[in-house]
């Protein structure tokens, strides 16, 4: 343990050294050095990272316990997990249990890595964050850049967590004060695999637009609700409660909710106060 903590100060020591030399002599810009400082701490902490589980491996190996019930199939298999420093590269011991023959990688099952995880679970709440504002192809870019994830293995992760409720996502910045508050609602018809179908129902709350490019619109700040509810009060009671947290209510002036009227969505003007509804461009034009 001693000998990688003595690797990595020299590693840390000299890499900081030269970045700072250079900042120096060849005039470069601060954020080139921040850059450069925090590839080197992910290096580092990708090799922590080998390390822990190369040595919790052979705790395993080594343990009285394991040799009882378990024997050795295989030594140094290698696996590639991806982490929020980077890929990290480690090898691992495969087992089979003597009384019923399962096979298991038995020190990566102890660190709460299953056999077909490509990621580590630090790394799949990173993608869950952000694809909650972006595509999943961007979300995968943006999170591991690295790993060149593919938008395939970001939904996938997200499907992994089965249903997740609106609450869970952090609110970035709370008691927010602005003039205006738009909310916009709509429904989707969703087929079944058994022949039927539901209506999950879709709100999202936003302080306007910015243009972004020709013909080209993005929201401010927008946060999503979804899902199927038999009660649309229960719905909009959890927007109401996001509005309160996020925002600072005396300092709207105006909060807008639109959609094609239908009374679920009207409904919302009972929950938020000082609500005016607005039928949605769409409807109005029909």
């Amino acid at each position: 343990m001693e000998l990688i903590i003595q690797e990595i100060a020299e590693v840390i020591s000299l890499k900081y050294q030269e970045e700072l030399n250079r900042l120096f002599t060849e005039e470069r810009d601060i954020s080139e050095f921040i850059n450069a400082t925090k590839e080197m701490l992910d290096g580092v902490g990708a090799k922590l990272v080998a390390e822990a589980l190369e040595r919790m491996d052979q705790a395993v190996r080594n343990n009285k316990g394991r040799k009882q019930s378990w024997v050795v199939k295989s030594k140094g298999d290698a696996k590639t997990l991806g982490t929020i420093f980077g890929p990290v590269s480690y090898k691992r011991t495969y087992y089979e249990n003597k009384k019923t023959g399962e096979y298991s990688y038995l020190s990566d099952e102890i660190a709460g890595i299953l056999p077909n995880d490509k990621l580590d679970m630090s790394m799949k709440a990173r993608l869950i964050e952000e694809a909650i504002d972006t595509p999943y192809k961007r979300s995968g870019e943006k999170a591991a850049e690295a790993l060149m994830l593919t938008s395939q293995t970001v939904m996938n992760t997200i499907r992994e967590l089965g249903s997740v409720g609106n609450a869970t996502v952090k609110i970035k910045e709370k008691n927010r004060s602005v003039k205006a508050l738009y909310i916009e609602a709509d429904e989707d018809h969703v087929a079944l695999q058994d022949g039927g179908h539901e209506e999950p129902k879709l709100v999202y709350v936003h302080e306007g637009k910015v243009k972004v490019g020709k013909d080209r619109y993005e929201l401010v700040n927008p946060r999503h609700f979804s899902g199927v509810y038999a009660n649309s009060d229960d719905l909009w009671l959890e927007v109401a409660d996001y509005i309160d947290e996020a925002y600072q209510i005396d300092s709207i002036e105006k909060i807008y909710l639109s959609g094609d009227g239908a009374h679920w969505i009207k409904n919302g003007l009972n929950w938020i106060k000082g609500s005016i509804y607005v039928l949605d461009r769409y409807h109005l034009s029909k």
